[in-house]
């Protein structure tokens, strides 16, 4: 996956916690049950994993859920 190198660099300095932000408000649940646990099994334990959506298509309360 892509995010690999970008996961390897976060460990390294190991921020308090990182977000997951859909921008274009266009992640479908499909979508974000994919991204997601790659990133909570990648960081390491002590980083959080937040997620901010937009509503442009309304599936921000399903997305959070």
């Amino acid at each position: 996956m892509r995010f690999n190198k970008i996961i390897c660099f976060i460990n390294i300095i190991k921020p308090y916690a990182i977000s997951i932000v859909d921008t274009a408000g266009a992640f479908t649940k499909k979508e974000l049950l994919k991204v997601a646990p790659f990133f909570d099994k990648s960081l390491d334990v002590s980083i959080g994993l937040g997620f901010h959506s937009h509503n442009n298509l309304n599936l921000s309360l399903e997305n959070s859920l």
